[in-house]
């Protein structure tokens, strides 16, 4: 049944479906602890929540999955789970968003938190979908998108790794330059000897300007991050240090260079040689398939006739060849290789 050119699409309409569900859920019956609960009377869903109907659809995507394991299991053995880090992550959220949560804590009404938040990890399973379709000339774009992602984590870590390192050595200077030289102890000096007037506000003001960015290395470090995002940080930032500290807006230019320029075009390299690559090996992926999926038909077809060779003669004659026509295995196994009588007879013929 695995196997069937059916299974597979059937399976993502039901993740899809059940994706939609969340989304529902998750919309319309909030948690108790959640802000946007409403209480009604007598029961303990918030208003409009579809209580009932909720619980079928939990305990019908449950039951479609399980069987799904279970079948896939009886086809394949557990090897088909143990052997990708993928297939052990979809078991695991079948067993512990599914069953564990849907047919074991719900009944007995514990009380699980947080862990309630995991029915949403559900919806990773719509990359699956993705993996379906992905032989489909039309989706060739999404799928390569998608499995770019998956596989972007390692690009992902590391551009964070530099992207903090960049930030700590810069985030470093800007304390120096800001916080701790003698103009600054000098004005905050002549704040604390300050009595009330313009002056003073301003002088105030100035200086609760840099704690405000550089009062500590982690809070530099996140002024930092802002820069680099374009977070409105020429008008709001530089400008108002500029007038205090004149030469740090020459720092601020070569941080921009650094970060904005160089580290994030060099990380988009990156990513782009790692999207050629993919596409590469996207397509030598499916030529090692498509050549695995003739060498096993091949041998099938080897594996059958042999079987049909009744006389064990290592050949197989017109007579063994009608007579294995009555036996119901054997026609099975001819129409699992998409082999109709016709073009068995045709096939032996062209090989006699």
């Amino acid at each position: 049944l695995v196997e069937s050119v059916v299974f597979e699409p059937f399976m993502g309409f039901v993740i899809l479906a059940n994706c939609i569900c969340i989304g529902i859920e998750v919309e319309m019956c909030p948690p108790e602890d959640s802000i946007r609960f409403k209480p009604t009377t007598g029961s303990k869903e918030s208003a409009g929540c579809p209580a009932g109907l909720k619980n079928a659809w939990e305990h019908a995507f449950t039951l479609i999955f399980v069987l799904e394991f279970l079948l896939r299991t009886q086809a394949h053995g557990l090897g088909y789970y143990t052997a990708s880090a993928q297939n052990m992550a979809d078991a695991a959220l079948v067993w512990v968003t599914g069953v564990l949560m849907t047919w074991i804590i719900q009944p007995l009404q514990w009380n699980v938190g947080p862990l309630r938040n995991l029915t949403v990890l559900r919806a990773f399973r719509l990359i699956r979908i993705a993996r379906v379709v992905r032989s489909l000339p039309q989706f060739k774009e999404m799928w390569l998108l998608i499995r770019g992602l998956m596989e972007s984590g390692r690009t992902l870590f590391w551009t964070a790794v530099v992207i903090a390192f960049v930030n700590y050595i810069f985030g470093i200077a800007f304390m120096f330059i800001a916080t701790d030289r003698d103009l600054y102890l000098t004005k905050k000096s002549d704040l604390d000897a300050c009595g009330a007037g313009d002056d003073c506000a301003e002088l105030s003001e100035e200086i609760a300007q840099i704690m405000k960015y550089f009062g500590s290395l982690g809070g530099a470090m996140y002024t930092l991050i802002q820069i680099m995002g374009g977070d409105s940080w020429s008008e709001n930032i530089v400008r108002p240090i500029s007038t205090i500290f004149p030469e740090v807006q020459y720092v601020f230019i070569l941080y921009v260079a650094v970060s904005c320029y160089v580290l994030v075009n060099l990380v988009t390299a990156v990513i782009v040689d790692n999207a050629l690559a993919i596409t590469k090996e996207d397509d030598e992926t499916k030529l090692r398939e498509k050549r695995d999926a003739e060498k096993k038909t091949c041998d099938e077809l080897r594996s059958l006739f042999e079987t049909l060779d009744a006389d064990g003669s290592g050949e197989l004659s017109a007579e063994e060849l009608d007579e294995s026509f009555q036996d119901s295995t054997v026609q099975t196994k001819f129409e699992l290789l998409d082999l109709s009588k016709e073009k068995v007879k045709d096939l032996f013929d062209l090989l006699d």
